[in-house]
C-alpha cells in the first residue's frame, strides 16, 4: 500500500538564518559535570579553533606559518581522534565536549 507524505508550505521550506547556527542545536552541558580532558594537542585546537572560524586549510597555513598539507596531516588527527567524519563534524564534536568556544 502507497502512503501519501504530506509537502511542507512554502513558508516552511525557506531556511532561517538562525537555522545555520550550530550553537542553537548544541544542547547546553548540565553544571556540574566535569569534562573530560581535550585528547587534542595545543596546535590541533588551534587549528580547529581556526575551521570553526570558517578557514580554508590555505588560510590557516597562512595565519599559522606551516603548510597547507601539515594543516591537512593536524585534520586528519583531530577527525581520528574525535571519530569525526569531516570538518564540520569534528567542530561539532569538540563544542558539544566542552573543548571549543565558538
Amino acid at each position: 500500500m502507497l502512503q501519501t507524505i504530506p509537502l511542507p508550505s512554502p513558508s516552511r521550506t525557506a531556511r532561517q538564518p538562525e537555522s545555520y547556527a550550530v550553537a542553537a542545536r548544541i544542547p547546553a552541558r548540565p553544571e556540574g559535570l566535569a569534562l573530560a580532558p581535550s585528547p587534542l594537542t595545543g596546535r590541533e585546537g588551534e587549528i580547529l579553533g581556526l575551521v570553526a572560524e570558517g578557514y580554508s586549510n590555505k588560510l590557516i597555513g597562512c595565519q599559522l606559518y606551516i603548510s597547507e598539507r601539515t594543516v591537512k596531516n593536524h585534520l586528519t588527527n583531530i577527525m581520528i581522534k574525535l571519530h569525526a567524519l569531516d570538518r564540520t563534524h569534528a567542530v561539532v564534536t569538540a563544542v558539544r565536549r566542552g573543548w571549543l568556544r565558538i
